[in-house]
């Protein structure tokens, strides 16, 4: 028998050879599909007039495609006109409570003006927040938190993409701003979700429900596409439809609540059955005006919550909330790959009724990681429907401070490394010129991350996914950590509209340019910290800073500062002993069911957008 093997080495040579001719051939287009030069050396070189344009003009098809797409969702609130002058034209119902249900208020839990000092935290270092709003709307907010949290709520919503999904960076604001201020509670929880798997503040399981996405507005049934509020989504209970909700220790502040409230509409007949802490049971009728609607549910102790609504037609489920009576409310409204335009197809009635109930002191708009793209640094034509979508939701909850939250920093691969996207400057400014424009306040998240290149240092470190665009929960922990000083800097600091943005004892808050103009995150490092850094390291009393190794991502087996800094770098979710006696005397010891504590692993579990 012939022995061929000695051609392998050839055939191998040939195959070389061909996807080196093919990544000469320039993009073509055949019968209107569009073809793309196939280069095997992308990450070493790019062919000339491929380069970034850097303006709207410089658009590719793709992209002009995307913004009219853009363009298409804010036609959904107004058919294309008026959007702004319209949105409240009809008189809002008040939205009353449907029913309530007391299940007892002895031993009520509530904060007793929060557990640290207010003082204590450190504002070195701050990114300020650029209120534009002419009339110190995020000062007002601030300080409602130490005049009102012990008497009633104070309530944040932040309405965002995949960044803060599975209640990234949401999570440590809460657990911080409770920890000042008390609360207690997640707060809102859709009916069912995509991400409740990976979300570990909350152990969440369903069956049943048919949802129904505002992104996908144009494919919803007529009876329901005027119904959608703005956490996105519609669930219909299609048989036995149910969602059982339990607390979990993931976070401190959030293993028991005093109250759980449900929210619906219908235009049937349904009967609606809420079990709570798996031993109190009561049905109640569904109201059927299509209007609004909530069930609340006051006592203590509240561990769990289970809902069951029969299969019935024009029954639109939206969530629960878990929270405390009084102090700080943090909810997470995430829809993955959104850019914030989908918002337009909500309703503005549904939206106004839902503010009358929840009564929001404070929305955060984080919005951008969908529209930017390495090829584009102008982004006039998104900044156009982001300055709709901004007034609209002003004109949906008004009297609320709303922030723009900056896009953070971003990575690509260029030269064989990942360096920070030119799309990233271009969209900051847009951002910043839509809040300066709509009169709200700004936020610079890329610059709280650490300005140029902060995304690799944090991926390095394990704070991110090797995606180069998504935080782990330590990111978000350090975002969180910065948002909340933000917060107590405007406290005391008010901020004058034409001041110069800037880093709080730091460098200026323009972002670098380069890699020579880096400002540091301040994180773990192989080299000494330099005295100018503009973020500090997070902040864990009485233990010495975790010792890192730049480019392995992982920290040295032992002197771990926090149980879940161990949970992110081993996978674990291992509590040490001095923690656990800490949490227990401040929480009531809860029964840890199987699986409640998800890891808090770096990759996330989630998708790329």
């Amino acid at each position: 028998m012939r022995d061929y093997t000695r051609y392998s080495f050839l055939l191998s040579l040939l195959v070389i050879a061909g996807l080196v001719c093919i990544s000469f051939i320039p993009p073509f287009s055949v019968a209107g599909v569009k073809f793309k030069r196939a280069n095997i050396f992308s990450e070493l070189y790019s062919f000339p007039g491929e380069e970034p344009d850097g303006t709207d003009a410089g658009l590719r098809r793709e992209d002009l495609d995307f913004i009219r797409e853009m363009q298409d969702a804010a036609d959904y609130a107004e058919e294309g006109k008026g959007i702004n002058e319209k949105v409240l034209e009809e008189e809002v119902p008040a939205a009353p409570v449907s029913e309530t249900w007391d299940l007892g208020s002895a031993g009520q839990r509530g904060p007793s003006g929060g557990r640290q000092d207010p003082s204590e935290v450190s504002l070195d270092n701050v990114t300020p927040i650029e209120d534009y709003s002419g009339n110190n709307a995020v000062l007002e907010f601030s300080r409602k938190l130490e005049a009102y949290s012990c008497s009633r709520n104070i309530r944040i919503a932040f309405f965002g993409d995949s960044f803060i999904e599975g209640d990234i960076i949401t999570a440590d604001v809460r657990e911080q701003l409770q920890g000042l201020y008390g609360g207690h509670g997640v707060g809102f929880v859709p009916l069912s979700s995509v991400t409740a798997e990976y979300r570990p503040t909350v152990k969440h399981s369903f069956r049943g429900w048919k949802d129904y996405q505002v992104a996908n507005k144009k494919t919803v049934p007529e009876e329901y596409r005027d119904r959608f509020l703005v956490s996105g989504t519609i669930s219909v209970p299609t048989s036995a439809a149910w969602a059982d909700y339990e607390t979990t220790t993931f976070r401190k502040y959030i293993s028991e609540v005093s109250n759980l409230r449900f929210f619906y509409s219908s235009t049937a007949p349904a009967e609606i059955k809420i079990t709570v802490n798996g031993e109190h049971e009561r049905t109640f009728d569904a109201d059927t005006t299509g209007q609004l609607r909530q069930i609340n549910i006051a006592g203590s102790g509240f561990r769990s919550m289970r809902v069951d609504v029969p299969a019935t037609d024009g029954f639109a489920g939206y969530g629960v909330s878990l929270e405390g009576s009084n102090g700080v409310i943090v909810d997470n409204y995430s829809i993955r790959s959104s850019t914030g335009l989908s918002l337009f197809g909500t309703s503005s009635a549904v939206n106004s009724a839902y503010n009358r109930m929840m009564g929001y002191d404070l929305i955060v708009l984080q919005y951008g990681l969908n529209i930017m793209s390495a090829e584009v640094t102008g982004y006039s034509s998104y900044g156009e429907q982001l300055r709709n979508l901004v007034n609209y939701i002003k004109r949906c909850f008004p009297s609320t401070a709303i922030i723009v939250m900056g896009v953070g920093d971003r990575s690509m691969q260029q030269d064989g490394d990942f360096v920070t996207m030119p799309a990233v400057s271009g969209l900051l400014a847009e951002q910043r010129a839509v809040a300066r424009d709509c009169g709200v306040a700004f936020w610079n998240t890329y610059q709280a991350m650490g300005g140029y290149n902060s995304m690799k240092r944090f991926a390095d470190w394990g704070w991110a996914a090797k995606d180069y665009t998504h935080l782990s929960f330590a990111g978000g922990r350090k975002i969180a950590t910065e948002f909340v000083k933000a917060l107590e800097y405007a406290k005391t600091n008010p901020y004058t509209y034409g001041e110069e943005p800037s880093v709080v004892n730091g460098e200026p808050g323009n972002i670098p340019e380069s890699p020579d103009n880096d400002i540091s995150t301040g994180g773990p490092d192989d080299t000494e910290p330099s005295t100018d850094r503009v973020d500090t390291v997070l902040e864990f009393p009485d233990d010495e800073p975790t010792v890192w190794e730049i480019g392995t991502g992982e920290p040295e087996a032992t002197d771990y500062n926090f149980p879940e800094e161990k949970a992110e770098a081993t996978g674990e979710l291992d509590f040490m002993e001095a923690e656990k006696a800490e949490i227990a005397e401040e929480e009531p010891e809860v029964e840890n069911t199987e699986g409640e504590q998800e890891q808090e692993n770096t990759d996330y579990g989630r998708e790329e957008e």
